[in-house]
């Protein structure tokens, strides 16, 4: 019996062909790789809880004439609720172009109508929110917008046909300035997924300090030392230490909401303009009353803070998920983009994060962008700085879990699919850009699927499926150690 089985065996293995059979061993080795380190446990956030009640809630009222009556101040926002803009692939996830944030570039600003002063003092670049809850800021925005770059898509037909008859202020007179800077005043930030952000909280420094030391000189990372104290872990810049520190400033800069150590801005009809953050209206102040010692009312207190931060979270981590029809495809692109050198910097696990495909580094991409959570401050005269914030073409590694679901890509959301966001790499990633192109289309493909497999949770319903049908499952398939350049020399010229 066991002679027949082996004759039918072999009868079996001799129908493959030799180039199928290494085909196959090397997917196997792939598969074989070390298994990545265990992820600590978070249990999922209740969606019923204080905490997804701050992170739903709807804020202020909607913008009416009547609400701009009797010099009144109104504070501006982005958006009403963290959800509203966190919504993709699930609550909590990433948001469309729709939602992204609009950045102003003080420095470009002309000097002669004062707008500089109207954004008050410092990081280099300031919001220039979407809304508030005045009926005559989105006139004021749109004056500014449109005398700054005429033909921003957000200006459409319509409204360029408004804006060309009506003067809103002495500061707008009919027609746009035409500066050659105009295209570069503005700069875009996209929502990013907020999902397994307790676990990135969780990583000990230290572990992210040794990736950085493991990298080659000319593409390694570094770990911006804040003003405050701490490194840099959260935000497109790395410019936030905690993941309580990174709600806090969301609630106060997108949702305008005022907490025990931030004021949001505000727009005044009466003047139009925002106020600068330094002038607060009395009757919303933070600061003790005199006469009783004890802070007026805020919006966010620190209970509700701590709820929703613990709400993030935890937030569970994506997964990857394919069809198990794929797992041969997906392995081949998961060697791939281990290959070229993509996981050098995109780490598949960090410390006791698995997934992860991030170092949580800064590294420079050849774009530009600035900083507007917080920014740098010049140092007495004299003294060396203890702080290195972000450059302008500095960004930390986009986690890449998730990443399937939470489109559009890069910072200022220009890359419309995965490929586009692969060939917009420069700046250190220049290397495995080229690589890349360098595929056949056959490999690209492969590598795509992998990518396309990162996926973004499903909790309880509350998530986009994961697949068009009922086939996809979780998959637990391991993926292999990172190769560096200094072992990629010799297989960059085979790669086909």
């Amino acid at each position: 019996m066991n002679v027949r089985r082996a004759l039918g065996l072999l009868v079996a293995i001799s129908l493959i062909t030799a180039s199928s059979t290494i085909a196959v061993m090397a997917l196997l080795a792939v598969v074989a790789a070390r298994r990545p380190a265990v992820a600590p446990a978070f249990t999922s956030p209740p969606f019923d809880g204080p905490g997804f009640a701050q992170f739903t809630m709807l804020r202020h009222a909607e913008a009416s004439p009547a609400a701009d009556s009797n010099g009144a101040v109104h504070p501006l926002f982005n958006a009403r609720s963290c959800a509203e803009c966190h919504r993709q692939g699930g609550v909590g996830g990433a948001g469309s172009n729709a939602n992204n944030v609009r950045l102003i570039n003080k420095s470009l600003l002309p000097d002669n109508l004062g707008w500089k002063s109207h954004f008050g003092a410092g990081p280099e670049v300031a919001v220039l929110h979407h809304r508030s809850s005045s009926a005559e800021y989105d006139k004021w925005r749109l004056d500014l917008i449109w005398k700054l770059a005429p033909n921003d898509s957000e200006l459409t037909e319509r409204v360029q046909l408004r804006l060309k008859k009506v003067t809103h202020s002495e500061l707008f007179q009919a027609g746009p300035l035409r500066t050659s800077a105009s295209n570069r005043v503005f700069e875009q930030r996209n929502t990013p997924p907020l999902f397994g952000l307790g676990l990135i909280e969780s990583i000990p420094q230290r572990e992210i300090d040794a990736v950085a030391r493991s990298q080659p000189g000319p593409i390694r990372g570094r770990s911006p030392r804040l003003q405050g104290g701490g490194h840099g872990r959260f935000g497109w810049k790395s410019n936030t230490a905690t993941l309580a520190a990174f709600n806090e400033n969301a609630c106060a800069v997108e949702l305008g909401l005022s907490t025990p150590r931030f004021k949001p801005a505000f727009f005044q009809p009466a003047i139009f303009r925002p106020t600068p953050l330094k002038k607060w209206p009395d009757e919303m102040s933070a600061s003790p009353s005199p006469a009783t010692g004890v802070s007026q009312a805020v919006d966010m207190t620190d209970d509700d803070l701590a709820a929703l931060t613990r709400f993030v979270a935890g937030l569970p981590a994506p997964r990857q998920v394919f069809d198990p029809a794929m797992q041969v495809e997906v392995a081949k692109g998961s060697a791939l983009f281990h290959n070229i050198g993509c996981a050098v910097c995109h780490q598949p696990n960090l410390g006791t994060v698995r997934g992860l495909y991030s170092d949580l580094l800064l590294h420079s991409l050849g774009a530009s962008g600035g900083v507007y959570y917080g920014g740098p401050t010049p140092s007495p005269s004299g003294r060396q700085p203890d702080f290195d914030f972000a450059r302008g073409d500095e960004f930390r590694t986009h986690p890449l879990w998730g990443v399937a679901d939470s489109a559009p890509y890069l910072h200022d959301g220009s890359a419309g699919s995965l490929e586009e966001a692969v060939l917009a790499h420069h700046g250190q990633a220049s290397a495995s850009n080229v690589v890349f192109q360098k595929l056949s289309s056959s490999n690209q493909r492969r590598l795509l699927i992998f990518l396309q497999s990162l996926r973004a949770p499903a909790e309880e319903g509350r998530a986009l499926p994961l697949a068009p049908d009922s086939n996809h499952k979780f998959s637990e398939l391991p993926t292999p150690p990172p190769l560096y350049p200094s072992v990629l020399h010799s297989l960059r010229a085979n790669v086909n």
